[in-house]
């Protein structure tokens, strides 16, 4: 199964998509000069990719159509579903009718009869209202954070480092040896491995993720926890792109968990096995990244303010994606339109308030993290606004309503890995820096977002009626609603608790910690220690990529230490060679397992 690109923060379908297109442009740039693409169309198209494939991603909507069917397909006597969830979830944002669930699930039907197609109508459309609203309120935001962060802070914004390079109109990344050396040897590792599988008899060389713990048998040192250790050439070359300081920060502290576990270990704790929460510890750490980029661009933010209160220019207004009153507008009316939607399907508006803000805090900080430092992935698997309120408050603080209602936050709060205000702001930047207007990439965005949202749950419910949901298409999709409902609804309604002590200290820790690594990096000057690497090492993926981190970590001081910003720049182009030809070959060879029907290498898991 896999690969999935949109668990990494680079999309590698993207990729490939603009490799092929910027090839095909230097050809017919060479015949027909007057016919090529610029640098800025080739680009507008990447970034119209980038936001399709965020929005119907992994852990974007690809999670709701399941969600809006799972609790009406599987309610049975036993489990008491039609009386813990059915009474409180509004038939128009789901779908129950049993001959169109039937057909969904099972397959073996067609989208295109209209019994199977008219259930779906009004949810879809309701829902599709719902994400363009919400689009739009990320868009608001960048907007108003635009200026600060690009010139102000001044951050790198790693992610779209390849795009601008490969679409270079000097041709300096295509006519390097050095990337085409990197590009055989990761290109070469992944054909290689892939054809192993194939034909077993040829050789494999093992890069993929190696379980190490299990050669550790003794206490306490068994206690480390499932720990990988990998050579992925893709995070290699990613990591190459980071900053040094949070590079380091991500081997790190990922390493610091599992040596927090040995030292717990051997002084025989005993109790809660999640302890010492290091999710929930990051969770805060996260709310304290946004808090802390609201607080040092508070003169800003009064600027934009005060030209949306009295309509005269703010800072590069003019030159912006929208006015800033509009900006400003958009994000109030937005978000009080979300807090409403919510109270409507039954959650009471103080609940729908928090959870809505609470989800604002956690993207505006993704932003950040993505556009700062531009770490493989910032997923935090299963840290929602909903399970962080009933964590805090416990379930006996929330009416049975409030609890249905909060499971449809898991739709968009499953993980963060790719949410698309990351990717508005990378299209901004790439808008900055390839000399398209502001406007027109948000315009090319704002139709990538509405083509996104119709061919994508056409071909969702397309193959869901042709191959069946929970017997053709992969596991996950019948996995989305069991998460979002069994695990979180009935177990919440059927195992009231109070507010979590341990829980609630480690959300408050993960903001002090994070505070205090933020004012050490900002007042000593050799402190190597940044809370975004500490925010991001505890997800799954940091936890497969943590060594090829190290290995860039090590390779990047090693550079900069024997020739300095000059030797830096020549080995990125070996390193931006192992991301796209790890990525290149990659891509092609689940393309080559559809067209020959055989499960090919997934060269990411």
């Amino acid at each position: 199964m896999g690969p999935f690109p949109s668990t990494l923060s680079l999309f590698a379908n993207c990729v490939l998509f603009l490799l092929i297109l910027t090839a095909s442009n230097r050809a017919v740039a060479k015949r027909w000069p007057g016919r090529a693409f610029s640098q800025g169309e080739l680009l507008t198209v990447y970034v119209m990719l980038v936001i399709s494939t965020a929005i119907m991603s992994f852990d974007f909507v690809d999670v709701l159509p399941p969600m809006m069917t799972y609790p009406f397909r599987m309610a049975t006597p036993e489990n008491r579903w039609r009386e813990i969830i059915w009474p409180y979830v509004p038939e128009w944002i789901t779908v129950r009718d049993p001959q169109a669930l039937e057909a969904w699930y099972r397959g073996h039907s067609s989208l295109y009869e209209w019994r199977n197609l008219r259930p779906w109508l009004l949810p879809l459309g309701v829902w599709s209202v719902v994400i363009l609203v919400m689009l739009f309120v990320m868009f608001c935001i960048n907007t108003i954070v635009r200026v600060q962060w690009m010139r102000s802070d001044r951050l790198t914004f790693p992610i779209v480092t390849l795009p601008l390079q490969l679409t270079d109109p000097d041709d300096r990344l295509l006519a390097s040896r050095l990337m085409w050396m990197g590009f055989g040897i990761a290109g070469g590792i992944t054909f290689l491995n892939g054809m192993h599988q194939l034909y077993p008899t040829l050789p494999y060389i093992p890069v993929k993720m190696t379980n190490v713990s299990s050669y550790f048998v003794a206490s306490p040192w068994n206690a480390m926890g499932t720990t990988y250790v990998s050579f992925y050439p893709f995070a290699i070359g990613l990591g190459f792109l980071l900053p040094v300081n949070t590079l380091f920060s991500c081997w790190f502290f990922y390493l610091m968990w599992r040596a927090v576990r040995i030292v717990m270990a051997a002084f025989g704790y005993a109790g809660d096995p999640s302890f010492p929460h290091a999710d929930h510890q990051a969770l805060g750490a996260y709310y304290m990244i946004a808090l802390f980029a609201l607080w040092a661009g508070r003169r800003h933010l009064a600027a934009v303010l005060k030209a949306a209160v009295s309509g005269k220019p703010g800072p590069e207004e003019d030159t912006g994606p929208m006015r800033y009153r509009t900006a400003v507008l958009g994000a109030l009316l937005g978000t009080a339109a979300l807090t409403v939607f919510f109270h409507l399907i039954g959650i009471r508006m103080w609940v729908a308030a928090a959870g809505v803000l609470l989800y604002l805090l956690m993207i505006l900080a993704i932003a950040r993290v993505h556009a700062e430092f531009g770490p493989p992935s910032h997923e935090l698997y299963a840290m929602g606004p909903q399970v962080a309120m009933v964590d805090v408050l416990g379930t006996t603080a929330f009416t049975r309503a409030d609890l249905n209602g909060l499971s449809w936050f898991w739709w968009f709060n499953r993980a963060y890995d790719s949410q698309p205000i990351a990717y508005q702001l990378d299209g901004m930047r790439i808008a900055d820096r390839s000399g398209v207007t502001q406007r027109a990439m948000a315009a090319a965005m704002a139709l990538a977002s509405v083509a996104a949202l119709i061919s994508g749950f056409w071909i969702y419910l397309h193959f869901a009626y042709e191959r069946g949901a929970e017997v053709g298409m992969a596991a996950f999709v019948h996995m989305y609603g069991r998460e979002a409902f069994a695990n979180q609804v009935v177990r919440w309604v059927e195992s009231p608790t109070g507010p979590d002590a341990a829980r609630t200290l480690a959300i408050g820790w993960g903001m002090l910690f994070a505070w205090l690594l933020y004012f050490a990096t900002l007042r000593i000057a050799w402190w190597p220690l940044h809370p975004l690497g500490f925010a991001v090492s505890t997800s799954w993926t940091m936890g497969t990529l943590w060594f090829p981190m190290f290995i860039a970590w090590c390779a990047k001081v090693l550079a900069f230490r024997l020739g300095g910003l000059k030797a830096y720049r020549v080995a990125l182009q070996f390193f931006l060679g192992l991301l796209l030809g790890d990525f290149t070959v990659g891509i092609l060879w689940p393309v080559a397992g559809w067209l020959l029907d055989v499960d090919t290498y997934c060269f990411t898991q």
